[in-house]
């Protein structure tokens, strides 16, 4: 929702107060009898608003002056008594703190901070926030509610250490407020979403662990999209397309890996990524695929489907569609050149996937909802993705994110699981580029 159609509601609503209001004065103001005007209708016209104002101006004027003739006439059977000092009206802190959070201009959030000594991930859960960040946080389509939702998945994995470090020095402060933070945020866009660098600057510490900040952010909170043309943007996405290849000396895990401490944090087992390990291996379901790994396992007796990932090459193209949606097509084929006579297996489509923020039907679960958002950083040199996890269900959850990022040479994805016991999970897996796609391929 945009500031205009939020200006329109908000004039349509003054507008029906105001004939709410017109009404109730049309009983209570006597009605004032003017010049050429007949009263021999049963019903007579209503009065114009103008009218009303004029007939209320009257009424009052009345009222005051039979309460000063009452007070006179008072004042000459009583004795005059010494007036009380007045009291100066005070404004409680409740008060204040209404009057800040339903302030349009001030960007406020009062986040609970759950310290945990032991984990990487900070824990912080949104408490309350101002009209104006309820504005941005209905433009997400992955934050389902705000009050209770777990702030980091706002933000970029990579600063989440800094919310940390913020933790820490509130233990070593006796009271004292803390030096604000920088943290890159994740501002939802009409298109996708977009890295942005906010200033939290602290405004209050509370002995329940409730922390409120200004935030700053260094653009306006309603983002704007980035103001490049249809064929420049399809050109910019279509450059990152190529041939890739699992980096074990980068990776600090397997999708294996990812896989496993995932169905702990959701308790589904599906599919929930385009770098899951039941999508790499789906490669195996051909004959040509198979027949080809028993052949290896044969030759040099090693169990190939435990390196499975390490044999799989990665193929992505990138196209623009309406409005500005972009999607990416995955192939994968299997790729033993050193064991089998530079073996390679034909392409075997995994799927197309569109960046809308709508749930991805082939990585979703009747438990789990898959999204993805897009952003395009040509400053940068980079193209992001942002996978989002949902818990369906009455009270819907994102339970995780995770970024992926395409650079000219190779692919990273990264994020934090943050598991049932309290700890944390940081992964990070690399493909490298190992071809280009005007090669000439076989497609399935």
């Amino acid at each position: 929702m945009d500031a205009r159609h939020i200006r329109n509601a908000a004039q349509k609503a003054g507008r029906y107060r105001t004939k709410q209001l017109c009404a109730q004065l049309e009983e209570l103001v006597p009605k004032a009898q003017r010049r050429g005007e007949h009263t021999l209708s049963r019903r007579p016209a209503a009065r114009t608003f103008a009218q009303l104002l004029e007939d209320l101006v009257k009424h009052v004027a009345q009222l005051k002056e039979d309460v000063t003739v009452v007070k006179e006439e008072a004042a000459k059977r009583e004795p005059v008594k010494p007036q009380e000092p007045v009291k100066e009206k005070t404004i409680t802190p409740s008060v204040l703190g209404e009057g800040l959070l339903t302030g349009r201009e001030l960007h406020i959030m009062i986040l609970q901070l759950n310290s945990s000594s032991s984990s990487s991930f900070p824990d912080w859960r949104v408490e309350s926030m101002s009209w104006s960040l309820e504005q941005w946080w209905k433009l997400s389509s992955f934050m389902c509610r705000g009050d209770g939702s777990r702030f980091a998945h706002l933000v970029h994995p990579r600063d989440l250490r800094i919310l940390k470090a913020f933790e820490s020095n509130l233990e070593s402060l006796s009271g004292a407020l803390p030096p604000s933070m920088t943290a890159r945020v994740l501002l939802p866009t009409k298109l996708g979403f977009k890295v942005e660098p906010i200033d939290f600057v602290p405004i209050h510490l509370s002995r329940a662990g409730l922390a409120s900040f200004f935030l700053n952010p260094k653009s306006p909170v309603e983002a704007d999209e980035n103001a490049i043309g249809e064929e420049e943007l399809r050109q910019f996405v279509g450059s990152f397309g190529g041939i890739y290849k699992e980096d074990d000396l980068c990776s600090t895990c397997t999708p294996r890996d990812i896989d496993r401490h995932m169905q702990e944090v959701t308790g589904s087992d599906h599919v929930s990524s385009i770098f899951s390990s039941t999508v790499l291996q789906s490669v195996v379901r051909t004959e040509e695929a198979l027949e080809a790994l028993r052949e290896a396992e044969r030759r040099f007796g090693v169990e190939s489907k435990a390196h499975l990932c390490k044999l799989v090459e990665t193929r992505y193209s990138f196209d623009v569609e309406e409005e500005g949606c972009i999607s990416c097509t995955v192939y994968a084929r299997m790729c033993m050149r050193r064991l089998l006579d530079s073996f390679r297996s034909s392409w075997h489509k995994i799927g197309e996937f569109k960046a809308d923020g709508k749930p991805v039907q082939t990585l979703s679960s009747n438990m789990v909802e898959v999204s993805l958002l897009a952003c395009c950083r040509p400053e940068e040199g980079e193209l992001l993705f942002l996978e989002t996890h949902t818990k369906k269900g009455k009270e819907r959850e994102c339970v995780h994110t995770r970024m992926v990022c395409f650079k000219q040479e190779r692919i990273s994805m990264f994020g934090n699981l943050l598991k049932k016991d309290g700890q944390s999970f940081q992964f990070e897996y690399v493909q490298r580029r190992v071809g280009d796609l005007d090669e000439v391929d076989e497609m399935a």
